[in-house]
C-alpha cells in the first residue's frame, strides 16, 4: 500500500511539471509582466496596458493626443502622460483621470519623484526654461529657474529613485552641462560637461547614472558614480548612442545607437562581462528599451521597412526577439510597470 501511494504521488508531480504553457514567451502564471504603450495615429491615440501572460489589453485613454512616454509611478499604481503640452495622471485600472498643473504647459517628459509624492516637468509658464514641482495636484510646490541657458530637450532630466535629487541637462553657448540638483532646497552641482550630452538615467539603487555623449570624447554611453567627476564609456563602435536604461538588478544597460552606416539599433551592455550585445537593428527606427522587473526581458518598439509598427520583446537569456504586436498605425513607447 505504501508503494502504491508513492507511485501515485510521482505521477501527480510529473503531470504538473509537464502542464501546457499558455504563452511560450512568458513563463506561466507570471501575471506581473504588464506594460503600457501608445496605440494609434496622431492626434487620435490610445493609452493601453497589456498583460503578457494572457495577452489581455485594457484601454485606459481613447482618442487623445499623447506626446510623452506612459510614465509609471514607482509603485506601479498610476500612469503619467503629456497631452498637447498638458500633464495628466490616471490609475492603472482607468479610474481617477485628472489634469496636473492647471493647464500649465509641459516641455518634456514629466517625471515622478522616488516616493510618488511629486511630479516634476520643465515649463515656460512662469519663466523660460523653468522646472515645475507639483505635489501630485494642481498646486505647484516650487519652481526652479535658470538665469542662463536652457534645458536640453524632452529627455533632459531624470528624478533619482533614492531621494529628491534629479539630473538635468542645461545648454549654454556651445556646451551642454549635466547638473545634479535637489528640488526641495534647489542646491545643485555640475557633474559633466561636453558639446552634446543627452538623456541622463539613474541606476535602480540611485548610486550611479548614465548618459549619452557625442563630441570631443568618444561618442557613446557613459556611466558615472554619484559624487565622482570621472566617467567611463561602456559602449563601442557607435557614431551616436542615446536613451540609456538600467536593468533592475543594475548589471546591464540598454540603449539606442546608430552606426556609421546609419543603421539604427537597440543594444545592451553587460557591466559584469564588460561586453556589448545587439538586440535588434534596421535602417528605420528602433527605440525605447524597457526592462522587466526581473531583468529578464526588454520590450521596445520599431518601425519596419514596410512602414508598419511593431512592439517587440527580447529574451535576455535566450537572445531571441518576438513580435508581440504589429500595425500600420503607430505602436510606440512600451514601458514595463515597475511592479512587474
Amino acid at each position: 500500500m505504501i508503494k502504491y501511494y508513492f507511485i501515485l504521488l510521482f505521477v501527480l508531480i510529473l503531470d504538473i511539471s509537464c502542464s501546457d504553457n499558455s504563452n511560450p514567451i512568458i513563463p506561466e502564471n507570471e501575471e506581473s509582466y504588464v506594460f503600457a504603450f501608445i496605440d494609434g495615429d496622431y492626434p487620435n491615440q490610445n493609452l493601453i496596458i497589456m498583460n503578457l501572460e494572457n495577452s489581455k489589453q485594457d484601454t485606459l485613454i481613447k482618442n487623445m493626443q499623447i506626446n510623452s512616454f506612459p510614465i509609471w509611478s514607482n509603485d506601479g499604481n498610476k500612469i503619467l502622460i503629456s497631452s498637447d503640452g498638458l500633464i495628466y495622471t490616471i490609475n492603472k485600472d482607468g479610474s481617477d483621470f485628472k489634469m496636473i498643473g492647471n493647464k500649465m504647459e509641459n516641455l518634456g517628459h514629466p517625471q515622478w519623484s522616488f516616493d510618488n509624492q511629486y511630479i516634476v516637468f520643465p515649463t515656460n509658464e512662469v519663466q523660460e526654461n523653468a522646472i515645475a514641482i507639483f505635489n501630485n495636484s494642481t498646486i505647484a510646490e516650487n519652481y526652479i529657474t535658470f538665469e542662463e541657458g536652457g534645458l536640453g530637450g524632452p529627455h533632459s532630466f531624470a528624478c533619482s529613485p533614492l531621494n529628491y535629487n534629479f539630473l538635468f541637462v542645461n545648454y549654454k553657448d556651445r556646451f551642454r552641462r549635466l547638473y545634479l540638483m535637489n528640488f526641495i532646497d534647489s542646491s545643485y552641482s555640475q557633474v559633466a560637461i561636453g558639446s552634446s550630452i543627452y538623456d541622463p538615467s539613474w541606476s535602480r539603487e540611485g548610486k550611479m547614472f548614465a548618459y549619452g555623449y557625442r563630441g570631443e570624447r568618444e561618442s557613446g554611453i557613459y556611466i558615472q558614480n554619484v559624487g565622482d567627476t570621472c566617467s567611463k564609456i561602456i559602449s563601442e563602435g557607435l557614431s551616436s548612442a542615446r536613451l540609456p536604461k538600467w536593468s533592475h538588478d543594475n548589471t546591464k544597460i540598454s540603449f539606442c545607437g546608430t552606426t556609421s552606416g546609419d543603421s539604427h539599433g537597440l543594444y545592451y551592455v553587460d557591466l559584469l562581462l564588460e561586453k556589448q550585445f545587439i538586440i535588434d537593428n534596421n535602417k528605420m527606427l528602433i527605440q525605447n528599451g524597457s526592462w522587466s522587473n526581473d531583468s529578464n526581458y526588454i520590450v521596445y518598439h520599431r518601425i519596419n521597412n514596410d512602414d508598419s509598427f511593431s512592439i517587440m520583446i527580447f529574451n535576455v537569456a535566450s537572445g531571441e526577439n518576438t513580435e508581440l504586436l504589429n500595425s500600420k498605425k503607430q505602436l510606440k513607447y512600451p514601458i514595463f510597470s515597475p511592479s512587474s
